[in-house]
Parts: structure tokens; sequence; C-alpha cells
């Protein structure tokens, strides 16, 4: 089943905005003085491996029975809070990498 693209127009209300951790974003180096002038940027994302199977029905997203679970790591993470501490269980880490010259937007698990 291919994607299908329709243009949708949103309301203010309908926009949501979603707080994210700052250790889990990285943002093109050749930035030096504001975000507007980044071409690229990626999104650390832990999500559930019993939740990352439920993808496998969205269109969009492909090879989801590959991917293997992997334990929570706290990699690259200078400090801890509690609730990381307590984690446990199967993951999945999905990196979200935006590129606005390419107009690219890819996802790639583990």
């Amino acid at each position: 089943m291919k994607p299908v693209w329709e243009k949708q127009t949103f309301k203010d209300e309908d926009i949501i905005v979603k707080n994210i951790d700052i250790r889990d974003f990285y943002i093109d180096n050749t930035v030096k003085d504001c975000i507007e002038e980044a071409s690229d940027c990626i999104l650390r994302q832990w999500m559930s491996y019993e939740k990352f199977q439920e993808l496998k029905t969205n269109p969009f997203y492909k090879n989801v029975d590959k991917v293997a679970p992997r334990n929570w790591s706290m990699e690259d993470k200078p400090f801890v809070t509690t609730e990381e501490e307590i984690k446990t269980g199967e993951y999945v880490r999905l990196m979200h990498y935006w590129n606005v010259e390419k107009d690219a937007y890819m996802v790639e698990a583990n």
C-alpha cells in the first residue's frame, strides 16, 4: 500500500507542542546564531518494543519486523533522572532525522 498525501489545513488549536529532553536533540554543528540557520537536526526517541511493533500496520514504516529490541540505555546523557533510573524492559531507539535542504525526513530504528 502506497501512502497517499492529502492537503490539510490546520487551525491554531489543532497544533500540538511536545516538550522534548534537550539531551536527545542534536542540531547541525555549523549553526552559529540561531536554529533557523540549521540545515538538519536529529531527535532521539525511546519507544517500548511492544508499541514499536504496532507500527507494522503503518504504511510509512518499513521492516519493523526486522528490528530487534534492546535494553534501555543512558548513553550520551550527562545525568540521570529518577524516572530513567528505574526504567526496565525492551525498547527500540528511534533516530528522527530532518534535512531542510533536501526536504527530507527519515526514521532509523536501533
